[in-house]
């Protein structure tokens, strides 16, 4: 019975809310979608830090695992929407301003809550917390029924800057901690009946004093405004066993930021993140060199952001006039790769998504022509 439990908990640890926020949460910027897909990959195992308002979080030292994974979402959240993960399908309703969990489902367990549990309340603020007992009915494997119990409780608990391996500074960053205290029961299907009437909300609290195991799962994600998911996640599970508390699974994982950037018909995150790059004047610009832009007066931004999981470049160029644009990518013989022609634009806001992973090379050069001005960028694939 023992690798059952340890089987189920590796689900509870993604399921409680997979989902978003920013400096505060709105549905219209932070809900989940129908076909929406990320990637997510495996980094080295980050402590999750301090808690508080404008921390400081320094992971630009996470190296990447060859663990690669992908997150999707199907269905419809005024009925039932699904986020795909891990092969288990976990099941989302959204009710007036509160985000439900409703259960998951896999080919070896089931499990559905008596009552839908709020992971997450609209708008959400540094601070807020949403809280509430759970009880689940499921089944494992088609030999046990199985009871899921406990208590739940999801706080936006800090927010500062945060650096990540190949990014600029990520500024205005909430992290969201949920912590879940579970117990677990299997029953054989044939007293399943006559045991359920047993299980209420009442009585969670004295059944967690008396199990001799119970799981904790703490979850901590950051959002960063102008995405929709998270940027990083971070999982600790840890058992309370016989008065101790041993540590038994923990993960982190970087979101692609360049999958978010391409989503689909997310105006309103395109939108704000428009607003953030018009508002910042200084130049921010990932370059392995420092090079200051003042002298380019066609120019009031130009950045260039490294995702290191999708091997990708994003350029981001505002101009106050009408150019001429130029883009290349080039191997470090020269040769180029890419080109996007020159063009005359006019003043406003442009991104370009340069996709590296296709070239064999391992070391590139961007390099951005704006008029009679360039600025170059030394990249490496990882």
């Amino acid at each position: 019975m023992k690798s059952y439990l340890v089987f189920f908990i590796l689900f509870l640890s993604g399921n409680f809310i997979g989902l978003k926020a920013q400096s505060s949460l709105l549905m219209e910027t932070s809900l989940p979608r129908d076909r929406d897909t990320l990637i997510m990959q495996q980094v080295t195992f980050c402590a999750p830090g301090d808690s508080g308002t404008n921390v400081t979080w320094d992971f630009r030292d996470l190296e990447y695992l060859d663990v690669e994974k992908r997150v999707f979402y199907k269905g419809r959240l005024d009925s039932i929407l699904c986020m795909y993960r891990n092969k288990t399908a976990y099941k989302y309703r959204l009710s007036g301003d509160s985000l439900l969990f409703l259960g998951y489902e896999n080919p070896v367990t089931k499990m559905c809550f008596v009552s839908p549990v709020p992971v997450l309340r609209f708008p959400f603020y540094y601070g807020d917390t949403i809280a509430s007992p759970f009880i689940g009915n499921g089944g494992y494997s088609h030999v046990y029924s199985l009871k899921s119990y406990g208590y739940s409780e999801t706080v936006a608990d800090a927010s500062g800057i945060l650096f990540l391996p190949g990014e600029d500074t990520l500024r205005n960053v909430i992290r969201l901690h949920s912590k879940e205290r579970v117990g677990l029961r299997f029953i054989d299907f044939d007293i399943f009946g006559r045991q359920d009437s047993l299980f209420t909300v009442s009585s969670i609290g004295d059944r967690l004093t008396a199990d001799s195991v119970i799981w904790q799962v703490d979850t901590y994600r950051w959002y960063l405004p102008g995405y929709r998911y998270p940027v990083l996640e971070t999982i600790e599970n840890t058992i309370d066993w016989k008065s101790k508390s041993v540590r038994h699974f923990f993960i982190s994982m970087l979101y692609s930021l360049e999958e978010q950037r391409s989503l689909d018909r997310d105006s309103e995150n395109e939108q704000v993140r428009e607003r953030i790059f018009l508002s910042d004047k200084k130049y921010q610009g990932c370059s392995e060199r420092s090079g200051a832009l003042s002298d380019m007066s066609d120019l009031f931004s130009l950045s260039c952001k490294i995702d290191p999981v999708g091997n990708r470049a994003t350029v981001y160029a505002g101009l106050n006039r009408s150019s001429r644009m130029e883009i290349l990518l080039a191997n470090m013989s020269g040769t180029v790769l890419y080109h996007e022609s020159p063009r005359t634009v006019e003043p406003g806001y442009y991104v370009s998504d340069i996709d590296y992973d296709r070239y064999s090379e391992t070391e590139f050069i961007i390099t951005v022509i704006i008029g009679d001005k360039r600025e170059s960028w030394k990249i490496k694939k990882r």
